[in-house]
């Protein structure tokens, strides 16, 4: 049969975008082969991914040698397969075979994607879920930023070219959120998957679904792929039997998220595999998640059939023994292919004892023949000279004796002959099979009393090594004593952070406020020092390990884990975490309070709100570092430390987590701002509103920090740092519907004092600054408020969000400048002074953004019938007296009176104009509004009745132009 050389067949061929696309929904790790390439086939392996069946058929051989025909790339109900054309070449013997004539497997495609795992609530028809900055800011077209709410619509294409619309929005500075609508619904998307979405080339972006991890007995009947021909279950091996023996072509399709692992395999990496698996050989191996790939290490402990059905099958047919614990789930078996062998530097060694060294010397052992001893005990236990080892163990007890273990324990993993002696320990250890050694109880007795006494030190050591370098940040040339200054008290008080960001691990999500007094910084220094240090650690700039205790860690590590003594290093890990803060101080959040002094001293609401702006700053900042503190841990190589790396960090950071969400010292600043409100309406709400600012900031950066401090810390520890920051949520939720009740009953029961004159009234301009700072924190605002909903506070409901909630304040506002403006105001003054704050309301609100605050249409309709009708009644009441006297008079009196209207009419003109033109109407908009509605009262009618009467006229005192240029001189107070 001729073979068709042609490129792999993909949905649309000639569209690489949706190629790249179909691998990451794939599946990290995911290879097809090309058209052309020699493959093993193992129809054990596809049996287990369509339906988990253990059957054989006479005459199917557990592995088959093929040659790939074709390969499309599918995507049927977003379940990403390849469809594979398979063609037996059973009578190509493998000696006639040149690897290196072969055609290399289809490479994984490498191209830019972010990826998103979904929870149950991402799930919802409407669900806004947040993606990274860095991705949006990456693969996302830009916001325009010159809105208050940037917010845009995204065209994306799927695997199969239909297009979709996503919405894409920005909360708050630095938050991110997807909606995907109709997508999550249609596509039947369930919690585990995850969302791909990929940029094209030519800027298209493209969306897909990588599937959670699922048999194909748990996929609905809708999702199952029907390719022709393919069969699944009883149908596989009759089919691949005929096609044996007709030597025809069969079809197979791979599924890779149904987790069974690749069962059709590139020649070559099987016949590499071959070579490098033994018993004892350790290797790694790559897990894949969700969204990120996980490395694991073992040791392969056996060779077994996994099915006795297919005898000699090299299908999963390895016990293996893993060394680190994953939250995925782990297979006990895997197949040749699937690992790596893990590169040893012990190779040159064995290579140099089989020809120099074939046996180990007596008496202690050198530096240089430490590996040497562990090699011979793990391949010739024989070998091991038990007197060389006695005198090793009695070389330790001395040490013991004498106190030099205790003296000297920081530079034991410096001491070559002490080394060289606990090595010997291990080889004999690890070599116990030995006759020599299993014949002497005594010898075995000491032996493990020594190496007992030996790792004890080695643990000691460990506690006592210093591997972390905070100290480093001292020595950037442009960072001058930044972490001295940055950590020194006085530092701390000129830093006055209110944190309204998103994003708890970036150095530009900080926003800044006012410092504080007695400092030797100044606020701008205050500033860009932070700034700076966490610019530095975005751009990767600081190195937190400190290099020189690398080499013990490897050391002491290795010994420990050889010799089993894994757990003793464990125990190490929790009290390191109080270690950890006395060393690493700036880890301490204590230093948070330190103000606490000088909060006495004033006013005690000012210092807890200064308190809690010093807990965001310490929670952004804190975070940062520890996340930057595992991201240089996970790529630094530790060796034989490397497997216990989660753990050890998981540990150490306990401390200062507990330490930073303290339940009673920030429960403690929110109880305070509680107390000592002021009892005047206007002070009262020009306490309030910042005080609850303060509460919501705290609350978005918990709801910021909270998910990646969960993720830094061991899974025992997560329950009760959850318990912490929800007693924290719930306190904040607390104090904020408190506060916002107080604000309520104060402006709907307070009465202020007569207003004097028309100027904007202070509880107005405090009002609309209040309502325009709780704008920022709208999102955490309308959080609280609809969980708090449902409640009823002493028979009053809740209020149910940020809309109803100014809706509510404005009305309330309204209600009391009508009571203030009753008293000494004449009439119609106090219709100018309730113009001019209503006016003053709306223009808070335009600048910023929002000319609609309520999100309701019909709010701002209202608003401005209401200054139509204020206006009206002015007009009314200050003009309509001035152009009665140009109306025409009834009766024989009509003619006396018609020479004498236009004196009357710029009498009364004049002295209107002298008594308001001092009036104050500050917006230069209402001004010209407001003349240009006197003007339309009095000119035309002033021009009617002079070109009625142009006798009269003559007498006339005044000018239109001179009326007008009057009417330009009202209100300028």
């Amino acid at each position: 049969m001729t073979i068709n050389s042609v490129a792999i067949s993909s949905i649309l061929d000639d569209c690489k975008s949706l190629q790249q696309l179909w691998f990451a929904c794939a599946g990290s790790g995911v290879t097809v082969p090309q058209v052309g390439e020699l493959v093993f086939y193992f129809p054990q392996g596809h049996l287990g991914q369509d339906g988990g069946i253990s059957m054989h058929l006479h005459g199917v051989p557990s592995q088959i040698l093929c040659r790939v025909i074709n390969v499309e790339l599918k995507s049927e109900n977003d379940f990403a397969h390849a469809c594979l054309i398979l063609l037996p070449e059973l009578n190509l013997g493998f000696e006639a075979i040149d690897i290196k004539c072969l055609p290399s497997s289809t490479p994984r495609l490498s191209a830019p994607y972010f990826c998103k795992k979904l929870r149950a609530a991402d799930t919802m028809a409407h669900a806004w879920f947040s993606i990274p900055r860095k991705h949006a800011e990456k693969f996302l077209p830009p916001l325009d930023m010159t809105k208050m709410a940037p917010i845009q619509e995204l065209v994306v294409k799927d695997l199969s070219g239909m297009e979709w619309h996503f919405q894409h929005r920005l909360v708050g500075p630095r938050r991110h959120l997807l909606q995907t609508a109709e997508y999550a619904t249609s596509k039947n998307l369930v919690a585990g998957d995850v969302i791909v979405i990929l940029r094209g080339e030519d800027g298209q972006l493209h969306v897909g679904v990588r599937r959670c991890m699922r048999s194909i007995w748990n996929m609905p009947p809708s999702e199952v792929t029907s390719d022709e021909g393919h069969k699944t279950g009883l149908g596989i091996l009759p089919s691949i039997s005929h096609a044996i023996t007709a030597r025809s072509i069969f079809t197979v399709i791979y599924r890779p998220r149904t987790g069974t692992g690749q069962f059709v395999v590139p020649y070559d990496r099987y016949v590499e595999s071959g070579k490098i698996c033994s018993v004892g050989t350790r290797f790694r191996m790559i897990f894949s998640e969700a969204t990120t790939e996980r490395r694991v290490s073992g040791i392969i402990s056996g060779f077994e059939d996994f099915d006795a059905k297919w005898p000699d099958s090299k299908w999963r047919c390895l016990k293996v023994k893993l060394n680190k614990d994953s939250s995925v789930a782990i297979p006990e078996r895997v197949s040749p292919w699937e690992i790596e062998p893990q590169k040893r530097s012990s190779n040159a060694i064995l290579t140099y004892l089989d020809t120099k060294k074939p046996f180990v010397p007596r008496g202690l052992f050198r530096e240089d023949s430490r590996q040497e001893a562990t090699v011979l005990a793990t391949h010739n236990p024989s070998c091991v000279d038990p007197e060389a080892c006695l005198n090793n163990a009695k070389y330790i007890f001395q040490l013991c004796q004498d106190g030099s273990l205790t003296h000297a324990s920081s530079s034991l993993v410096e001491n070559r002959i002490f080394l060289g002696a606990v090595d010997a320990l291990i080889c004999l250890s690890v070599g116990s099979s030995s006759r020599s050694f299993s014949s002497v109880d005594d010898l075995r007795i000491q032996t493990k009393e020594a190496l007992d006494i030996a790792m004890s030190e080695l643990a000691r050591t460990f506690h006592g090594l210093k591997l972390w370098n905070i100290n480093h940040f001292k020595d950037l040339d442009s960072l001058p004593s930044t972490m001295s200054k940055l950590c020194s008290p006085s530092a701390l008080d000129s830093i006055c952070l209110s944190s309204t960001s998103s994003d708890p691990v970036s150095s530009s999500s900080l926003s800044t406020g006012a410092s504080s007094r007695n400092s030797e910084l100044t606020p701008a220094e205050d500033c860009s020092t932070f700034h700076r240090v966490m610019s530095c650690l975005d751009e990767k700039k600081f190195d937190l390990i400190n290099q020189n205790s690398i080499s013990s860690v490897r050391s002491i590590a290795s010994r420990m884990i050889q010799a089993g003594f894994t757990e003793r290093l464990r125990e190490t890990f929790t009290d390191l975490s109080q270690e950890l803060i006395r060393d690493v101080h700036i880890l301490d959040s204590n230093w948070i309070f330190r103000c606490h002094s000088r909060v006495d001293e004033g006013d005690s609401c000012v210092g807890e709100s200064m308190r809690l702006q010093y807990w965001n700053l310490a929670s952004q900042f804190i975070t940062r570092v520890l996340v930057e503190m595992r991201r240089q841990l996970s790529e630094a190589d530790l060796g034989a430390f490397d497997e216990l790396k989660g753990d050890y960090f998981a540990k150490i950071v306990e401390q200062p987590v507990s330490k930073l969400l303290n339940v009673a010292s920030v429960l403690a600043a929110l109880n305070k701002l509680l107390e000592e409100i002021p009892q005047g309406l206007v002070e009262c709400v020009q306490s309030v509103f910042p005080r609850i600012v303060h509460a919501l900031s705290t609350y978005s950066t918990l709801s910021d920090v909270v998910p990646t401090l969960l993720e830094l810390v061991s899974p025992d520890s997560r329950e009760s740092i959850s318990r912490e920051a929800e007693a924290i949520r719930k306190k904040v939720e607390d104090v904020v519907n408190r506060m916002l009740d107080i604000l309520t009953d104060a402006m709907s029961a307070s009465s202020l004092p007569e207003a004097e004159d028309t100027d904007v009234h202070p509880v107005t301009k405090a009002v609309a600054e209040g309502t325009g700072s709780l704008l920022e924190h709208r999102d955490s605002l309308n959080l609280i408020l609809a969980h708090s909903c449902c409640q009823v506070y002493e028979g009053v409901p809740a209020i149910e969000s940020y809309n109803r909630l100014i809706s509510g304040l404005i009305v309330h506002l309204q209600s009391v400048l009508r009571r203030s403006c009753k008293g000494p105001l004449q009439k119609e003054s106090r219709y100018i002074f309730l113009l001019n704050n209503m006016q003053f309301i709306l223009n808070q609100f335009k600048s910023s953004a929002m000319e609609d605050p309520i999100g309701h249409g019909d709010w701002a309709i209202e608003h401005h019938r209401a200054m139509e009708h204020y206006m009206e009644e002015y007009i009314e009441t200050s003009w309509a007296p001035v152009s009665s006297h140009l109306a025409a008079k009834d009766g024989k009196r009509l003619r006396f009176w018609r020479h004498s209207s236009v004196q009357q009419f710029t009498a009364a003109f004049q002295c209107v104009c002298a008594k308001q033109r001092h009036w104050k109407v500050p917006d230069p908009h209402l001004r010209k509004t407001l003349r240009a509605s006197i003007s339309r009262k009095l000119v035309p009618a002033y021009c009617e009745y002079l070109g009625k009467h142009p006798k009269g006229s003559k007498s006339t005192t005044i000018t239109r132009e001179e009326l007008e240029d009057l009417l330009s001189e009202l209100f300028e107070g």
